[in-house]
């Protein structure tokens, strides 16, 4: 999550300087048609580490080189029809071959020195898989026992499909119908503690604590909205930035959706909560208003805006106790546990 939004920033702050430098071209007629020529930007060769540091941490962050290369290539694209160039499309796409440097070669190397210390050492997993299959040449040796190593790992993520009591699948997930309790125990008696575990069978006075991966409800429930609105703001006025925010989800939220069979958890969208925020503040700056809107309207969407945002702060403070392991009342527990269809947040 931190290393994706890391590269969306720098691809954000690569659109503000190229277009910058994109007007100053056009005006000094650089580059006829097709504008001026850029080559390779030091920013989306940051993106390409952040991208590859991602990928590193967890592989599904992939799929963002995909979304993330698309999306700059529409927006220099863009830039240059909005430059007045005649031949926008082949400037845009000259710019695009420099990709294959920025967003492939530099996140692979990212990633292949994130192994440094599987290659500094003889006992990795598989790490000696090629020796033992009559593979011996330095450096070869070693990316093919890697190579194997990912492909028994790729084998195994494809193919989890063992059931789990709190598995969930990715229409479920902004709905928060199923979060992951990490841990739970249940006390009695007047100074809850380990040495006062519930016995089975007990109805006496109980407390609970728990630690339970649950986002707030204000923000994964209100996102739901707040995308459909980006999803007709881009459709009616091609607003840029609905248009990365959706790219942003999409890239981290459906590639889960063909994979019905495989064993998935709510946690796996922390990787695009970002973006639902990100739709959320876009939708409360529309309500706020333009700056040169009149007080009433500014102070009327201040008003809407100031309301959601101290709702999600008291929904937090209130989930707080279970978020965070505090030993509570059982029966605040239970309050706690607002949706309870099946097995729900119990």
């Amino acid at each position: 999550m931190f290393f994706v939004l890391a590269a969306f920033g720098c691809i954000l702050i690569d659109r503000d300087a190229s277009r910058a430098q994109l007007a100053g071209g056009v005006a000094r007629r650089q580059g006829g048609p097709l504008g001026p020529r850029f080559g390779i930007r030091r920013w989306r060769v940051a993106a390409g580490i952040c991208l590859g540091l991602a990928v590193a941490t967890k592989w599904n962050a992939a799929w963002y080189i995909a979304g993330f290369a698309a999306l700059i290539t529409a927006w220099d694209i863009g830039a240059r029809r909005a430059a007045g160039l005649t031949s926008f499309v082949r400037g845009g796409l000259r710019e695009a071959r420099w990709l294959p440097v920025t967003f492939i070669a530099v996140p692979l190397g990212v990633y292949l020195a994130s192994w440094s210390g599987w290659f500094a050492t003889s006992t990795g997993y598989y790490r000696d898989y090629a020796q033992n299959h009559g593979v011996h040449t330095p450096v070869i040796s070693e990316l093919y026992s890697l190579f194997q190593y990912h492909m028994q790992a790729i084998s195994f993520g494809v193919g989890l499909k063992t059931p789990h009591p709190y598995q969930s699948q990715p229409w479920d997930w902004l709905l928060i119908t199923r979060p992951v309790a990490f841990f739970y125990e249940c006390y009695t008696g007047p100074v809850p503690g380990p040495s006062h575990y519930c016995p089975s069978g007990y109805k006496g006075a109980e407390w609970s604590q728990e630690v339970l991966a649950l986002g707030t409800p204000a923000i994964w429930w209100g996102s739901m909205l707040a995308l459909l609105f980006c999803l007709g703001w881009w459709l009616l006025h091609r607003d840029w930035r609905a248009g990365a925010v959706l790219l942003g989800v999409l890239a981290g939220w459906g590639p889960w959706f063909p994979l019905v069979t495989r064993t998935k958890f709510y946690y796996y969208a922390l990787e695009f909560e970002p973006f639902l925020i990100l739709s959320i503040v876009l939708c409360l700056g529309l309500i706020l208003g333009p700056a040169t809107a009149s007080s009433l309207r500014r102070a009327t969407g201040a008003l809407i805006v100031g309301a959601y945002v101290l709702c999600v702060l008291l929904m937090f403070w209130y989930f707080y106790s279970v978020l965070a392991g505090q030993v509570i009342p059982y029966q605040d527990w239970l309050h706690h546990m607002w949706y309870r269809i099946g097995r729900g947040w119990i």
